[in-house]
């Protein structure tokens, strides 16, 4: 009698483990449930189609490059402004004051800067040094010194006892002779994650005659460990 108990025992517990494990099968063919550990995709954490991707919103990339490209210092590089760069005295100091020995239009005292390397360090806050050195390649305005036409050498910038003075190119200023209207740029993100923006810009200006042109803008941009900055630019008039 104690025999058919334990064997009916046996029985319904078998009966239990096949019941519970037809319910796993169910449950695992259907996707309810699953052994696999939830997968994180580290390369391209995106939510919400593109708005963040590797931690980053599209709203603060798009603050990133506004910031960037309105800021005067970049407008000056990439414009390819024909005039030296620096916040500056008033009184026009001539070569001869200086000890230079030829005769151009004289130069102003840098308020903002003490040294040409100073100077550069700054603008290196924005782009790479890789781009910063192409500039320099294509803006004589932008180097220490520059080439003139005569063959002889003469200083954009010259430092004399702490002091940096910028060469006075007859505008008296570093403010381009156009007027970037900021409320009518539109940005559009090309692509961004954690390390790389790129970006085409539509953006406009106004000179002191009303007349309008507008640019499309491509620009990249890096993350340099935690500042952002131009890799590359190019720029079409349309």
């Amino acid at each position: 009698m104690e025999q058919e108990k334990n064997n009916k025992g046996v029985i319904a517990l078998l009966v239990v483990i096949i019941v519970i494990l037809l319910a796993l099968v169910v449950l695992l063919a259907t996707g309810t449930i699953s052994f696999k550990p939830n997968q994180i995709d580290n390369e391209n954490d995106q939510t919400n189609g593109n708005e963040t991707v590797n931690n980053l919103t599209e709203a603060e990339a798009t603050v990133i490059v506004k910031n960037l490209f309105t800021n005067d210092a970049v407008q000056y590089l990439i414009d390819n402004i024909s005039v030296t760069y620096c916040e500056r005295e008033t009184t026009n100091t001539s070569e001869k004051e200086l000890g230079l020995s030829y005769e151009w239009n004289g130069y102003n005292k840098c308020t903002d800067f003490k040294s040409y390397e100073e100077l550069t360090n700054y603008f290196k806050q924005y782009v790479t040094n890789d781009y910063f050195n192409q500039l320099l390649l294509e803006q004589p305005y932008l180097n220490l010194e520059r080439k003139m036409a005569d063959g002889t050498t003469h200083y954009n910038y010259y430092e004399k006892d702490g002091s940096l003075y910028a060469a006075n190119t007859g505008k008296g200023s570093n403010v381009n002779k156009y007027k970037l209207l900021t409320d009518e740029i539109v940005y559009k993100l090309d692509s961004f994650n954690a390390n790389e923006i790129t970006t085409t810009i539509t953006a406009k200006w106004e000179d002191v005659n009303g007349s309008k042109y507008s640019e499309l803008e491509k620009m990249t941009i890096l993350n340099d460990n935690g500042n952002w900055k131009i890799s590359s630019y190019e720029s079409t008039q349309i």
